[in-house]
């Protein structure tokens, strides 16, 4: 196990990783721009997770555990835009399948080139900038955001049923005007 510092280009990182060792080491030399931080441990990778906001996080495992991949996968659902990686040793095939399962975006081996592993994860840094921001201001607080199809009020989810969530996606749509109750079941 190699101990190391935080590498930061910067306190807000666009790339965030866990790792004591492997390809996401070299991560801060071959980012082509992109502000990188590793950190070696879970704690503090947890913390810049939800306060530095990156747009994509690398989980090393080791020193990530089950219940870390579960709070990054959680992560994950509440912002819609975050990219997350997952990196394990090249026999761990059933934890980089759970972590696809989870939601995460790539699971991938510890024996991946360095070079291969920045051109993915700027690839996944790419698309999470490109996507349209499909959300929408339904009232003071109060967010529909229509990739996660969640509402959220004052950053807290407000649990809808699949039918409200349509209607009401459906009348925030189209601020101000009337449907017929034949439309709004049609649409919903």
């Amino acid at each position: 196990m190699v101990a190391h510092a935080i590498e930061s280009r910067s306190s807000q990182p666009a790339w965030l990783a866990l790792a004591v060792d492997g390809p996401a080491l070299q991560l801060p030399d071959l980012a082509g721009g992109a502000t990188v931080s590793v950190v070696p441990d879970v704690p503090t990778f947890l913390e810049l997770l939800v306060s530095g906001r990156p747009r994509v996080a690398l989980l090393g495992a080791p020193p990530a555990g089950t219940r870390d991949v579960e709070l990054v996968a959680r992560e994950r659902r509440r912002r819609h835009g975050l990219r997350v990686v997952q990196l394990t040793e090249p026999e761990a095939v059933a934890t980089r399948l759970h972590a696809l399962r989870l939601g995460f975006d790539e699971a991938l081996s510890t024996s991946i080139a360095a070079s291969e592993l920045a051109a993915r994860v700027a690839l996944l840094d790419e698309r999470a900038r490109a996507r349209p921001d499909r959300s929408i201001v339904v009232a003071d607080g109060c967010v529909l955001d229509l990739a996660a199809h969640e509402l959220r009020r004052h950053g807290r989810v407000v649990h809808l049923r699949p039918k409200e969530f349509e209607l009401l996606a459906v009348l925030a749509a189209h601020p101000g005007r009337a449907h017929t109750r034949r439309q709004l079941l049609d649409r919903a």
